[in-house]
C-alpha cells in the first residue's frame, strides 16, 4: 500500500510541476508577443498555486486513506485470530475456596519463534498460598519468561 501511495504522490507532483513549467514557458511567449501582461500572468500563477495546493492536500488525504486501509486490514486479521489458550468458560470458583498455589512440574519451555533456544529445562517450582518468592539471575536467564508462563501468555511444551 505504501508503494502505491508513494507512486501516486510522485505521479501527481510530476504532472503538476510539469504543467506549472509549461505554463511559465507559454506565458513568456505571450508576454513577448504582447498578448498578455505580467499582471495577467501573475493572476494566473496565483490561481494556479491555489489550485495546486488543493491537489497537494488531496494527495496527502489519499495517502492517509491508504494508511488507514492497511491498519484496518491488520486489525481485522487480529480480530479473526483464534488464541491457542482458551480464556473463556470453565468453572467459577468462589473466592473463599481459591487455594492460590502455583505448581510447575518438569516444565520445559522455548519461545515459538526460537524453538532451538530452551528457556527452561525440566523446571519444577511450587509456590504456596501467601508465599513470596523471587526470580533472580543474569539477563536472559528466563525470569520474565517464567512470569509469562504463569500469566498464560505462553503454554509450556
Amino acid at each position: 500500500m505504501a508503494l502505491v501511495a508513494s507512486g501516486w504522490e510522485f505521479n501527481q507532483q510530476f504532472w503538476m510541476n510539469s504543467t506549472f513549467a509549461g505554463l511559465l514557458y507559454y506565458s513568456s511567449i505571450l508576454i513577448e508577443r504582447g498578448e498578455m501582461t505580467i499582471g495577467d500572468i501573475m493572476s494566473i500563477m496565483l490561481y494556479m498555486v491555489m489550485v495546486v495546493s488543493k491537489f497537494g492536500e488531496i494527495s496527502w488525504l489519499i495517502g492517509e486513506v491508504f494508511k488507514v486501509k492497511g491498519a484496518t486490514e491488520k486489525i481485522l486479521k487480529l480480530m479473526q485470530d483464534i488464541p491457542e489458550v482458551n480464556a473463556t468458560g470453565g468453572m467459577i470458583i468462589p473466592e473463599n475456596e481459591i487455594i492460590g498455589e502455583i505448581k510447575f512440574k518438569n516444565v520445559t519451555f522455548c519461545y515459538p519463534t526460537k524453538k532451538d533456544v530452551t528457556v527452561s529445562n525440566n523446571m519444577t517450582i511450587h509456590v504456596k498460598n501467601h508465599q513470596t518468592i523471587a526470580f533472580t539471575g543474569h539477563s536472559g536467564s528466563g525470569k520474565s519468561s517464567m512470569i509469562s508462563l504463569i500469566e498464560r501468555y505462553y503454554d509450556p511444551q
